[in-house]
């Protein structure tokens, strides 16, 4: 197991465990498209690499904006843009991957107020940071 650290402790990445994961997802979306009979081939790359750049540009202003509200609240707190994308980051998988879609709140509140050195409480005030 490969531990990696992500500023409020450490997660152990069972590399095994994500290589099955992968595969069955990717099993799922091959089995939805041989039983619908989606015909992706008219789908070009330069449309999947314009989708890929809107979704990151997304998430790039989605963290300029939780950049600004941070600093905007707390005037103290020293907070990179990098910080806040990785909030961004983590706190979408998290939010994709738990029954109700507010589950990455929780974790981007902890991942900024880890590396800000802000209580915990007080980002759970600003709401939907």
């Amino acid at each position: 197991m490969i531990t990696m650290s992500i500023g409020v402790g450490s997660i152990g990445v069972n590399w095994r465990r994500l290589i099955i994961a992968t595969a069955l997802v990717l099993g799922v979306i091959q089995a939805y498209i041989v039983l619908t009979g989606a015909d992706l081939s008219r789908i070009e790359l330069k449309d999947l690499v314009y989708s890929a750049l809107l979704v990151f540009a997304g998430w790039v202003i989605s963290a300029l904006r939780l950049t600004y509200i941070v600093k905007a609240n707390y005037r103290s707190a020293n907070l990179s843009f990098k910080t806040c994308l990785k909030a961004r980051f983590l706190g979408d998988l998290l939010a994709k991957i738990t029954p109700s879609a507010i589950g990455g709140e929780p974790v981007r509140a902890l991942l900024i107020s880890s590396e800000t050195g802000v209580v915990y409480g007080q980002f759970i005030r600003v709401g939907n940071i």
